[in-house]
């Protein structure tokens, strides 16, 4: 389970980590926790500029009960479980809560993930997420599919770079060239990288604090097709 996990972090690291900066940052060991963390950290900063991750995040954390059950396999759920007073989510005790807090103090872009799930569970509100995270072009209801998509990681596991960038062209309902239109190439790729980082980031952090006993879907290596999906992106607007 984990050496899967740890193919997911690093085929989608190798496609995505952005090398700009040359500041001097925490040498983390190869392999560990904190090292995953550190790359999905910089996931988030070169790739979620438009803060589509929080608003997905959000918008899990702030559904109803019986709504969010429907996602409880979604990794990103994991997440919502780590925010203050939360009783959504996979169980931990406090401990481990707490563990898992004070680790991601240090990766602040992650942290803002936790407080986006505060925020969401605060107003009990899916739709006030759209409001709170307005540079987000994703729509609510293109962010439930989001959601409800990544909560079958062994579907998307079997998917090629190519089937997942059709299905998410046509998130918005176009039937237009995905590819060549900038709203919906927009769309598509906040779409791919929400669900591929708050997915990969969920799995980290529970293998991490459960020993491996983590989703179900997080065994999938997910990311070959995200890395190739999100690698697309970065170009598809060069090609038109």
């Amino acid at each position: 389970m984990l050496r899967a996990i740890t193919g997911i972090v690093c085929i989608v690291t190798i496609m995505l980590t952005s090398t700009e900066g040359t500041a001097a940052k925490p040498r983390y060991r190869r392999g560990s926790v904190e090292a995953k963390l550190d790359e999905q950290n910089e996931n988030l900063k070169a790739h979620d500029h438009d803060q589509c991750v929080e608003k997905i995040i959000c918008v899990l954390a702030a559904l109803p009960e019986s709504d969010f059950n429907r996602y409880s396999n979604n990794p990103a759920s994991f997440i919502v479980s780590l925010a203050p007073g939360s009783s959504k989510g996979k169980q931990i005790s406090e401990e481990q809560k707490k563990r898992a807090l004070e680790m991601l103090k240090n990766f602040h872009s992650i942290e803002e993930l936790v407080q986006a799930a505060e925020y969401g569970q605060t107003v009990q509100d899916s739709h006030q997420c759209g409001t709170h995270f307005s540079d987000c072009v994703l729509s609510h209801d293109n962010v439930l599919k989001v959601i409800e998509k990544f909560s079958d990681l062994e579907a998307v596991a079997t998917e090629s770079g190519k089937q997942m960038l059709e299905d998410f062209g046509q998130i918005n309902g176009s039937k237009r060239d995905t590819r060549c239109n900038e709203n919906a190439r927009t769309q598509m790729c906040s779409a791919i990288t929400g669900g591929c980082i708050a997915s990969t980031i969920g799995c980290v952090i529970c293998a991490a604090l459960t020993a491996g006993i983590c989703f179900a879907g997080c065994g999938p290596v997910i990311g070959v097709p995200c890395g190739v999906a999100m690698g697309s992106c970065n170009v598809a607007g060069l090609v038109c």
